[in-house]
């Protein structure tokens, strides 16, 4: 009987197998640790769409949404943050949120349908923010005019 130690270093993490030979039949014994993804905070973006960051941990490596070893998807309420893409390894996500409104939305990140189960950080496009309005109005009534941003997509 013999035993010998190695690393084996998969998408997710590093683990020390161990191999025993009794006879003539290898025996290899890998301890799996299971991926805990953490959402622990999400950038926020206009009415109008646009790239998100998502930082946490659990996430993998690499930098493309999806490889032949990995999937990566992103659930922001009923939105699909499209293209997610690592950014730094284990740590934050980029993707594109599309148009909306609405918040207290939460942040589901799921790799290789594995997902995070907690629920503390909520994503919200941010909130209207007027930059003019109209100053007079005609006594029969007309029109003003609002400017600013996240107004709504449809605005």
């Amino acid at each position: 009987t013999s035993t010998s130690t190695s690393t084996f270093t998969s998408t997710f993490t590093s683990t020390t197998t161990t191999t025993t030979t009794s006879g003539s039949l290898p025996v290899i014994i890998i301890p799996i640790t299971p991926v805990v993804i953490v959402v622990s905070s999400i950038s926020s973006v206009s009415t109008d769409g646009g790239q998100v960051t998502i930082l946490g941990s659990g996430f993998g490596q690499g930098n493309s949404s999806s490889s032949s070893s990995r999937t990566l998807s992103v659930m922001v309420g009923p939105y699909t943050c499209m293209s997610p893409t690592i950014i730094r390894a284990n740590i934050s996500i980029a993707c594109i949120m599309p148009q909306g409104t609405g918040y207290n939305y939460h942040v589901r990140v799921s790799v290789n349908g594995t997902s995070n189960n907690d629920t503390n950080f909520l994503f919200g496009y941010r909130p209207p923010s007027l930059s003019f309005v109209t100053t007079s109005v005609p006594t029969q009534g007309g029109y003003i005019s609002l400017n600013g941003s996240s107004l709504g997509h449809n605005a």
